[in-house]
């Protein structure tokens, strides 16, 4: 099951040593200088499977759902408690025993870097470069093992599970080999594109001092070369502006730090230097048949081959490599602080600063040309934002899962969200917007007169001093609870719906958020943490968890003050039009051509036939529907669905809340709801946030639940097993 590659070892069969494995078996039978090394073969992998039953288990997980039908959130959690299955299992004893002797002749007292090798990965027409884990620093044979079951698990991580998806791969049918390296303690590290992507002509080569870990994850900026491939001549040199390096900490893995003194004033490779690693560029190149992408290092002098694969770029001619997407949503710890500055630093002063000039402005003394331009303007704007969105607060959103997997790593937990249990209890919008409207609902019950004159539904009829204070507050932080990205409900029929929701708010007594975590798993983790001197502080990464927690809660209420106020732009343009059949349910782009004289086609019909198909769909009798766990509990009663935002405003205190994607401007009825049922599946999403913080069951990801189930219906919602049943004796 184990392989040592050097020059006398034939073996170098992809389906055993994986990619990258086969790739440094053949460089090694070439004569090419690499590392010590060993693989472990993808037969070890079936044999981890089996020892523990884990095969069927990561069957199970993705068989709840079609995978085409996932969101990101759904697959980030699959692929969590797969990890977890990992984590967990126990190495088949026989297996245990070889790796500590392979590992005892060859590597005793050394640093070892652990390296994916699927064999899949690393072929001419695709590459998962950067989609499997790799470790570095990685000292005795325990240390070893927990990292070979990391990179194990790494065959499933989103990303690749997602790549997989994009070529048409199938998932279940994956292994995995291991591949176990000598830490060389290396000068100067970098890669080489024998033929660049761009210009057959040229090769590309980057450098850094120190170890390539900084340029592979982009965390270093390198010095970068293109060379003439014919005659070797630097045709352009880009130095770093701030050159870095990464080291080694003796057992504490990589460090990086600023280069200083001699070194700084001049490029990482001398001329000498440079021309080797083009010439062992062209050498690869003409070795394997094709161009290849090699990293490399020096270490006192001597030119070693890290690993070696094809250009995918130029084998894939015009398929687009979509992995730069899937990347973004990785982001390292040091990325997520930055981004984290960024955010609350930048981008949410910024939108609110915008949503509020923009409900500054006097829509109605606007011209009809005026109006439409403004539409326009919103319409750029609220896009703008929305980009934003998905370029940073959602990368951002990692930050919670990336201390989810530390701590998997630390406490090996037996439930594999656990960790979310020390994430809850954030001072989030949405809550502070509930505690408001709470408070609103306990002056109604203090007086029977204002609830008298909420009855009658107008502002008008208000004259409760502090409630219209604190009515006040609430519209100026929220705006319109009713409204969508693009439709506004009249405000007086607003200040209705609001008043049915506080008067339901009045019947309930407000349930307390968690305001605090469970403090004993916190003591623990930090020890834990402590005690394994990681490249940051366990209070720093918990403290990146939580405010990745909260603004993923957060940037949907700033997002939707600006929604909010395109809205009211959209708004303000249909009660200038005269047929309002004509414009259906907020359409910008046709109300802008209205407001401008242009000809207006007819509404599409296919709204209808959905709702005819939806009702079809309905008539299908089911009696239990599963979904993804995602807050415990269990709760029984009759459920409301939500179509329309509008359709909140009818809510009933008690009942069961059943929505195709909840976000926090609607969750407001979130403390009147007895359970949470959702469509899109996640425990990181808005309605299990949410639903945990109050203590509510909450079942996710169930993909039928807008059709199977109906308004009025009584369901039990078991929030343990992920279970959602329809009716129950007695039941219609």
């Amino acid at each position: 099951m184990i392989s040592l590659l050097n020059k006398a070892n034939s073996v170098d069969s992809v389906s055993l040593l994986g990619g990258k494995g086969a790739a440094l078996a053949r460089l090694a039978h070439g004569g090419f200088s690499i590392p010590a090394t060993l693989c472990l073969h993808s037969t070890a992998y079936d044999d981890f499977l089996a020892a523990n039953g884990a095969r069927e288990k990561i069957q199970l997980e993705l068989a709840r759902k079609d995978f085409k039908e996932m969101r990101w959130e759904e697959i980030w959690d699959a692929s969590l408690r797969i990890r977890n299955l990992f984590l967990n299992g126990r190495f088949p004893d026989q297996l245990a025993s070889q790796i500590r002797e392979y590992v005892e002749r060859h590597f005793v007292g050394k640093a070892m870097a652990v390296r994916s090798s699927a064999p899949d990965e690393d072929a001419g027409h695709t590459s998962f470069a950067g989609l499997h884990e790799s470790y570095l620093d990685i000292r005795g044979v325990e240390q070893l093992f927990d990292h070979i079951k990391k990179v194990w698990a790494s065959l499933w991580n989103d990303r690749a599970l997602l790549y997989r998806q994009e070529l048409g791969l199938d998932a279940r049918q994956s292994r995995m080999a291991v591949v176990i390296q000598d830490m060389i303690d290396s000068d100067t590290s970098g890669i080489v594109f024998s033929q660049h992507p761009d210009q057959p002509g040229q090769m590309v080569i980057e450098s850094v001092y120190g170890f390539n870990q900084g340029l592979v994850d982009g965390e270093i900026e390198p010095d970068r070369w293109i060379v003439d491939r014919k005659n070797g001549s630097v045709l352009s040199l880009s130095e770093a502006n701030q050159p870095r390096q990464a080291i080694l900490r003796d057992g504490h893995g990589l460090h990086k730090q600023e280069v200083v003194g001699s070194q700084a004033a001049k490029p990482s490779l001398s001329n000498e230097e440079l021309a080797a690693v083009g010439n062992l560029a062209l050498d690869l190149e003409k070795y394997f048949g094709c161009p290849q992408d090699c990293e490399w290092t020096f270490s006192n002098g001597k030119l070693i081959v890290l690993q070696s694969r094809p250009v995918t770029s130029l084998a894939v001619g015009d398929q687009k490599d979509e992995r730069s997407w899937y990347f973004s949503l990785h982001r390292s710890f040091g990325n997520l602080i930055k981004l984290q500055q960024e955010i609350e630093g930048t981008q949410l002063p910024a939108m609110a600063e915008e949503a509020k000039a923009l409900e500054e402005i006097k829509l109605e003394s606007m011209s009809d040309l005026e109006l439409a331009a403004e539409v326009e303007r919103r319409m750029a704007i609220n896009q703008k934002w929305v980009d934003i969105y998905w370029q940073q607060f959602i990368p951002f959103a990692h930050g919670m899962r990336l201390f989810g997997e530390v701590y998997n790593d630390l406490i090996k937990p037996d439930e594999p969200f656990e960790f979310v249990s020390l994430l809850a209890g954030n001072a989030m919008l949405s809550t502070a917007r509930n505690k408001l409207m709470a408070e609103l609902a306990a002056l109604i019950n203090e007086d029977p007169q204002l609830a008298g004159q909420l009855n009658r539904g107008y502002l008008s009829a208000i004259t409760h001093e502090e409630f219209l204070v604190k009515l006040n507050q609430l519209k100026r932080g929220f705006g319109n609870l009713f409204s969508s990205q693009t439709d506004l409900v009249d405000e007086q029929d607003s200040q209705k719906m609001l008043f049915a929701v506080l008067g339901q708010f009045a019947k309930k007594p407000m349930q307390s958020t968690r305001e605090t975590a469970a403090q004993e798993k916190v003591k623990l983790f930090l020890e834990k943490a402590r005690l394994a001197q990681l490249a940051f502080s366990g209070q720093e990464i918990l403290d990146l968890g939580r405010a990745s927690y909260r603004l993923r809660d957060d940037d949907n209420i700033y997002l939707g003050k600006i929604e909010q106020q395109l809205a009211v732009a959209v708004s303000e343009a249909k009660k200038r039009l005269d047929d309002q059949a004509l414009f259906g349910k907020a359409e910008p782009e046709r109300i802008i051509k209205a407001l401008r004289g242009e000809k207006i086609d007819a509404v599409s019909s296919g709204a209808a036939k959905s709702k005819e198909a939806t009702t079809l769909k309905t008539q299908i009798k089911a009696r239990q529907l599963t979904g993804q766990p995602a807050a415990r509990g269990i709760a029984r009663g009759p459920c409301r669905l939500i179509q329309d935002p509008s359709d909140l405003a009818s809510f009933q205190e008690g009942e069961i809340l059943v929505v195709d994607a909840i976000d926090p401007n609607m969750t407001f009825v979130a403390p009147l709801a007895a359970a949470i049922v959702e469509r899109r599946g996640g425990m990181l999403i808005h309605g299990a946030i949410i639903a945990r913080e109050y203590g509510i069951p909450c079942v996710t990801g169930i993909p039928e639940a807008m059709t199977l189930i109906t308004s009025g219906q009584v369901i039990t919602v078991d929030g343990y097993l992920g279970i959602v049943t329809l009716g129950g004796k007695g039941d219609d």
